[in-house]
């Protein structure tokens, strides 16, 4: 019955606004708040071998973000950067680090640090457009 599709895809795409602000604060601090650190202290240490794997993840995570704060749901998980592209309003920083990690261009260590600086630093001023606040979040709802 395709009915009960359609309204499974309703349910997915209307969840409490408190619910899933709730669930992006956690994210951002348990998973994107750690990836952060794990940079910055990759970094003082000189181990810059990390960085293709924290830009992958942190673009990824990032993408997963911006689809619950829109309600999109991606068709695969192959698609997940180049569709979060087409979605509006997305942090300053993401689409360049998006199109880095997209492309595999991620040889040069100090331009993938500063990209997912960049979108950090992005990120905390478009959650609070958003109203979502990170103040209260804990890792693992």
């Amino acid at each position: 019955d395709l009915a009960f599709f359609e309204d499974l895809k309703q349910a997915a795409l209307l969840p409490d606004k408190t619910l899933v602000d709730a669930m992006v604060a956690a994210m951002a601090v348990g998973e994107l708040y750690e990836r952060i650190g794990k940079l910055r202290n990759a970094r003082a240490r000189g181990e810059m071998a990390e960085m293709a794997q924290l830009a992958c993840n942190f673009a990824k995570h990032t993408a997963l973000l911006l689809g619950l704060v829109h309600r999109h749901l991606y068709r695969t998980g192959m698609t997940i950067l180049a569709e979060s592209l087409t979605l509006p309003d997305r942090p300053a920083g993401y689409d360049d680090l998006c199109r880095l990690v997209m492309a595999g261009d991620l040889r040069d260590p100090d331009g993938v640090a500063a990209a997912l600086e960049a979108t950090w630093a992005g990120l905390g001023l478009w959650l609070a457009r958003h109203g979502v606040d990170t103040s209260t979040a804990t890792a693992g709802l």
